[in-house]
């Protein structure tokens, strides 16, 4: 019997075949076949996704390395950060702008339907959702990226951001 917190068999054999593929011999791409032989169950299955994910992690947290799926065909470390960021910011600014449209819709057809305390929170929802679009519009990160590279390209830390987004350039001219 494994203790809370300690990996299954199935998942450190997942996370070794990761392993010696990407991080030992170096291959572009470790494949779903490769995982799933190493286990004798389909890595695809909703079973064991967990397990797959427990040993991506492992391998991320242990080899300082970024992990991605290729669809139907498996495992493979990401080289470019910036693309992988742009993809995520991308993604979360659509998501957020299209469930702020539907709740929107939703408020303004059935405005008596909802309770003022109830209202309260879900506009407070909406305004901080608002602001999550507006700072991954593409206009914003150019800005931004402008502040970064006059800081000498490194992070700034998260309250000179926000402070960047809520007085606009003016400050960082």
């Amino acid at each position: 019997m494994r203790t809370i917190g300690e990996m299954s068999t199935d998942a450190r054999i997942l996370a070794n075949t990761l392993k010696l593929n990407l991080i030992d011999q170096g291959q572009e791409v470790c494949a779903y076949d490769a995982l799933t032989a190493s286990i004798g169950r389909d890595v695809r299955d909703r079973k064991c996704r967990g397990l797959l994910l427990t040993a991506r992690r492992a391998i991320e947290r242990d080899h300082n390395v970024v992990l991605v799926s290729i669809s139907n065909c498996g495992i493979t470390m990401e080289r470019d950060y910036g693309g992988y960021l742009d993809g995520h910011r991308k993604h979360i600014q659509k998501t957020t702008r299209r469930k702020l449209l539907g709740v929107s819709n939703a408020i303004i057809a059935t405005p008596d339907s909802i309770s003022n305390e109830k209202k309260l929170g879900i506009m407070t929802e909406m305004s901080l959702m608002g602001a999550v679009v507006q700072m991954t519009k593409l206009s914003a990160v150019k800005r931004l990226e402008a502040t970064v590279a006059k800081a000498g390209t490194k992070e700034l830390p998260t309250a000179e951001t926000l402070r960047f987004f809520s007085n606009g350039d003016k400050n960082h001219e």
